[in-house]
């Protein structure tokens, strides 16, 4: 069973990198709308600046991200997201998940304010420290080294 549920890691730095592809497409779909209406040709260039993976010749993958429409310039915000929770995860929970003391805290520091405290503000006091950008890509680095670190253990058991 562990193995199986590993296997789900195998790919997590290919898919990281293509949730960077679609946040930076997005960013350029809603900031500067292209003018030659060649969204492929925009997907591809942008494909090869953040993807370690070749793109794949006479694909359009951006058609069927319906994301795309829906999320506005805001599509970036799921990686935000995704750093913010796991840097509180690896600070707090990766030790130990069921700590009811981080729980309680959590509860108390984050939750307890509903929308009435400004959320930098809300992760920065519950980290115990200003959040910066780079706090946040190492967050998800840490994430994959340590997904990349149970599959080779688990490879290593055979």
């Amino acid at each position: 069973i562990e193995k199986l549920c590993a296997t789900k890691k195998i790919f997590a730095a290919a898919e990281l990198q293509a949730q960077l592809v679609f946040s930076a497409l997005d960013q350029v779909y809603h900031t500067n709308p292209p003018t030659d209406r060649d969204t492929t040709a925009i997907y591809e260039k942008i494909h090869s600046t953040f993807h370690s993976l070749p793109y794949v010749s006479n694909t359009a993958p951006q058609l069927h991200f319906s994301h795309l429409v829906g999320y506005g310039a805001r599509y970036y915000s799921y990686l935000l997201a995704r750093s913010v929770a796991s840097a509180i995860w690896q600070s707090n929970f990766q030790d130990d998940p069921f700590s009811s003391d981080a729980g309680k805290r959590y509860r108390d520091e984050c939750l307890s304010h509903g929308g009435g405290k400004r959320s930098l503000a809300l992760v920065s006091d519950y980290l115990e420290q200003e959040v910066r950008p780079e706090q946040l890509a190492s967050a998800l680095l840490h994430e994959l080294d340590h997904k990349n670190q149970t599959v080779e253990a688990l490879l290593r058991e055979r």
